[in-house]
């Protein structure tokens, strides 16, 4: 069972506490919700390691003291002591300065589900079986322009996430060696990198390493994904039920915040109409169709289902039964995505050869 110790202090420089204001944003949530778009790994002691990430790879030039960084958290965390003593459970300290200087902390202490002990001369003691976060983390202020797109214009925040076996272990982390690394990274040459397994790394430093060159953190985020569609459309006096089934690739940008996506199927159109005996007959015209739509990545994660801005397709009759479609028949649509649903509006057109026999139509999609 998990026992989870939540507090939320405001510091001022002077020391001074006060409780965070009914209605305030919450930093905490602002700083995890951020689309920071470089990340950086650090390798450290026994096992400890920290990230970096940053809104914009200008911002490398503004925080190259980790020190001092590092010095301030020590200095305030303990006005907080007391809540850090129990030294079973697994602390998660996140520390956040905003633009006017003040500082907010927030603590959560996890308790295992079970204890841990280590016996040695005849003593016992509790054995701690979880790592420490501390995220250092905080507001650019006097940021130079943005360099990366995606941040034009944005409130800028850097973040410093240490993993370490305990969180007193942060002060052996002030002593110059990171802002040496953190220097490194001011390299544009990208020969500086090497690859290996996966994973980008400074050929300097290999303590140092990214999911990619210089660091991005978002994109591409490409995949392949299949789909399926419930149609209902006429043409010209006819009702026409349909369904389209076939695959989608979403190419995500480079900044992660906007998707393309392309689609390729096949779309068999059912018409009834009765025959000289009065019966109902069934025909079945079959449509290769292709689609191109774009829109914002949803949630920064480009897998998560996302509302497309607009779509144009395109559709070719392979396979005429009736009397109903010209061969050589085209149809062009641009749809319209109703939000928070799944359902699309696609106003169109048909025409045979080129442009001959337009007829206009609409239709409504139902996704799965």
């Amino acid at each position: 069972m998990k026992k989870i110790m939540f507090s939320m202090l405001l510091l001022s420089i002077s020391g001074f506490l006060c409780p965070l204001s009914f209605g305030q944003t919450n930093p905490f949530q602002k700083m995890e919700e951020y689309p920071y778009n470089r990340k950086f790994n650090f390798s450290l002691n026994k096992g400890e390691w920290m990230t970096m990430e940053l809104s914009d790879i200008s911002d490398i030039d503004r925080i190259k003291n980790i020190d001092s960084l590092i010095k301030a958290f020590k200095k305030d965390i303990q006005l907080l002591k007391d809540s850090l003593e129990d030294g079973a459970t697994g602390k998660k300290i996140d520390y956040y300065s905003d633009a006017s200087g003040r500082k907010q902390v927030r603590i959560k202490n996890t308790y295992p589900s079970g204890n841990s002990f280590i016996i040695a001369s005849e003593e016992l003691a509790v054995l701690k079986i979880t790592q420490d976060t501390v995220v250092i983390a905080g507001i650019i202020t006097d940021a130079p322009e943005a360099v990366e797109k995606m941040n034009r214009g944005k409130e800028r925040i850097f973040r410093f996430t240490f993993y370490l076996n305990d969180y007193s272990n942060i002060e052996n982390y002030s002593n110059g060696d990171l802002n040496s690394k953190v220097a490194m990274l001011r390299v544009k040459n990208p020969s500086i990198w090497g690859y290996k397994r996966y994973t980008h790394f400074v050929k300097s430093d290999t303590t140092i390493s990214a999911s990619a060159k210089f660091g991005f953190s978002h994109g591409p985020g490409d995949y392949l994904t299949p789909f399926l569609t419930v149609n209902l459309q006429n043409y010209k006096n006819h009702f026409v039920p349909s369904f389209n089934m076939g695959a989608t690739i979403v190419l995500t940008n480079r900044y992660g915040n906007w998707f393309h996506a392309i689609s390729a199927g096949w779309e068999p159109q059912f018409f009834f109409q009765k025959n000289t005996q009065g019966k109902l007959e069934t025909f079945r015209n079959d449509f290769i169709t292709l689609m191109y739509g774009q829109g914002p990545v949803n949630k920064k994660n480009p897998q998560e289902e996302a509302h497309l801005n607009g779509f144009f397709t395109v559709g070719y009759l392979i396979r005429n039964k009736g009397s109903f479609y010209d061969n050589n028949t085209w149809r062009f649509g641009y749809g319209i995505q109703v939000k928070r649903t799944r359902t699309n509006i696609e106003p169109l057109i048909y025409f045979h050869d080129f442009f001959k026999g337009v007829t206009p139509g609409v239709r409504v999609l139902f996704g799965f």
